[in-house]
């Protein structure tokens, strides 16, 4: 097997298990940080990594350095595609929006949604373009969501329960 392909296979293998890992103790355990939680379990299954890579090479097996740049490559771009999603879910204002107008039955002043998050500015402007993009409608100053913003509300609130991030904006 080609280096760069047991590379491939290995990173791919030690970044599931990170996202194992992180996915799980976020879920049944209750920690202060979960941002300290993702980089502390990426940083272990780098470790391990290289560890096992490490290891097989004292074995004998040939080509691994390689693979094992290969492999720590490919969790660097998996990373890098993982943590915004994660984050997304975790502090997206956007995101906490949805959820609390969703939690609300569907209507929610942009005074409370103000009084919850942020400067009026900031809301106002975030709401403008949640609204033109289809996700909510506003009459008479109360914002519904729409068909659009309803899906992606309960996408979000399943994810961020599932992994127990509770409320956060």
């Amino acid at each position: 097997m080609p280096p760069a392909f047991l590379g491939f296979l290995l990173g791919c293998f030690w970044f599931g298990a990170f996202m194992a890992a992180h996915i799980a103790i976020l879920h049944f355990k209750k920690t202060a940080s979960p941002s300290r939680c993702l980089i502390q379990c990426f940083a272990g299954a780098v470790t391990t990594a290289m560890a096992c890579i490490a290891l097989a090479q004292a074995a004998g097996w040939p080509g691994l350095l390689l693979a094992e740049i290969y492999g720590l490559m490919t969790m660097g771009c998996l990373f890098i595609l993982y943590a915004p999603f994660f984050y997304t879910i975790y502090t997206s204002l956007s995101t906490q929006s949805l959820l609390a107008i969703q939690s609300t039955g569907g209507n929610l002043s942009v005074e409370a949604l103000v009084q919850r998050f942020a400067s009026r500015e900031l809301f106002q402007g975030r709401l403008a373009t949640m609204t033109a993009s289809g996700y909510l409608a506003e009459e008479r100053g109360q914002y519904r969501l729409t068909a659009k913003g309803a899906l992606v509300a309960r996408y979000f609130a399943a994810v961020k329960s599932f992994w127990r991030l509770g409320p956060g904006g």
